[in-house]
Formats: C-alpha cells, sequence, structure tokens
C-alpha cells in the first residue's frame, strides 16, 4: 500500500461489523490517521504501526470501543489524547505503547 487513504476513506463508514483492521508495517502510507475510522463501531482491534502517518489521533476514535491499539513507529506530530490513554476497554499493554509513544515525542503522561 502506497500513499494516503484519502482515496478510500470513505470506505470505512460501510466497514461498521469489522472487529479488526490492520495496516501494520505499509511504510508507503503516508498522510493522517482517517478520522472515518471511528465509523466503524464493531472496531475492538486497530494496528496501523510502523506506516508513515503524520498528524494526531482523530477526535472521532474516541467513540470506538477498542481493547487493542498500536499506533507506535509512525512519525505522529501530536501527543496521543488522555481520553485514548485512559480508556477503559484497552488493555493494559495497548496503554503502555500509547504512553511509549507520547515520550517519543517528549510528553510526560500517568500510566
Amino acid at each position: 500500500l502506497k500513499g494516503t487513504l484519502d482515496p478510500v476513506k470513505h470506505i470505512f463508514p460501510r466497514l461498521a461489523s469489522v472487529k479488526e483492521l490492520v495496516l501494520a508495517h505499509h511504510r508507503g502510507l503516508v498522510g493522517e490517521l482517517p478520522s472515518e475510522i471511528g465509523d466503524m463501531r464493531a472496531l475492538k482491534r486497530l494496528d496501523v504501526s510502523y506506516c508513515n502517518f503524520t498528524g494526531g489521533v482523530p477526535d472521532s476514535w474516541e467513540k470506538l470501543q477498542l481493547q487493542h491499539i498500536q499506533l507506535n513507529g509512525n512519525p505522529l506530530t501530536e501527543p496521543i489524547p488522555q481520553w485514548l490513554l485512559t480508556k477503559r476497554t484497552l488493555s493494559h499493554a495497548a496503554q503502555q505503547r500509547l504512553h511509549k509513544v507520547n515520550e517519543q515525542l517528549g510528553v510526560k503522561t500517568e500510566e
């Protein structure tokens, strides 16, 4: 996969029943994380690690009931939001990885 997800981002709302989305290790994926992923209501696992996404986590993702998320290995330019760091549905391991992303950005967060 190469480029931004802009040409296909309209597909994410149609994937409302998908529970797992893995786009990991596609260094050709660039641009911001699509806010439309927030429309994937059944999503429990999201792995977009080791791509080249920039920016930050879209606010639209807050409504997701994720249990597992991996964002590490991306050149994100905004810290992981507090609502995601404290999301009760996330596994402890997922929360730790998110804190490490913030540390790499020079942002101190409490675990």
